[in-house]
């Protein structure tokens, strides 16, 4: 039998309850703001003019929407997991059309801002996405990623998960990923993260090396 279930099959996000629990409570204002979150707003604020669009890519619940308070902006999220789309449009019933289920490979994108957060360590490597991104970006781009001296690629097992999986946890070369935006029309600068200090966090029992990567463009058209 051939079957073309295999992405949702081992989608790692559509294999969570506590995720969705998660990310239901945050969409709905229960839990406090992620500090990652409020961040990557104050990052992209200085760069916002008014009615700017901006395009949360991994959005999970469309949850970032809520740190945007204060700027005149249109929000959009895309996502590869409908069941964690499906706790924002019913949260956020005025943000149905905007939260959309696709991957980034198959986005195709005219947008001021670009905002992704803790997804492309999780993947199996960030340069086709990444590509997507800085092609569709007008103005900005900013990350928030596992960035150390040197990449690492991992493929490990997730005990957390509603069954054990295999899920990537990678660490990308701050030189390389520096040189691989620069490529697109962007200039980079690197800030430490304001939740860990610059310190590892341990994540699935795995360091992740967070830190923000503001991309901001200095030549060239979006290309998408």
């Amino acid at each position: 039998m051939i079957s073309s279930s295999g992405w949702s099959k081992y989608n790692i996000w559509e294999h969570s309850a506590s995720v969705r629990n998660l990310y239901d409570k945050r969409v709905r204002q229960e839990v406090d703001e992620l500090i990652c979150h409020k961040q990557a707003a104050g990052l992209l604020r200085p760069h916002v003019s008014v009615n700017d669009t901006v395009l949360d890519v991994g959005c999970g619940s469309g949850y970032f929407y809520h740190s945007l308070r204060g700027m005149s902006v249109e929000y959009f999220g895309i996502d590869s997991s409908d069941a964690l789309l499906a706790l924002g449009r019913s949260a956020m019933p005025q943000m149905c059309d905007r939260l959309l289920c696709m991957r980034i490979e198959d986005m195709i994108a005219k947008v001021d801002h670009i905002v992704c957060t803790n997804v492309l360590s999780n993947i199996c490597n960030y340069h086709r996405p990444l590509e997507r991104m800085l092609e569709s970006a007008h103005k900005t781009v900013i990350l928030r990623e596992s960035i150390s001296d040197v990449s690492t690629y991992s493929y490990v097992t997730d005990n957390y998960l509603d069954r054990p999986m295999r899920v990537h946890v990678n660490s990308y070369g701050r030189e390389e990923v520096k040189a691989f935006i620069e490529e697109y029309g962007f200039s980079v600068s690197f800030h430490v993260d304001d939740y860990t200090g610059g310190k590892p966090q341990d994540v699935i029992g795995y360091p992740h090396h967070w830190t923000f990567v503001e991309a901001v463009r200095i030549s060239g058209e979006v290309r998408c």
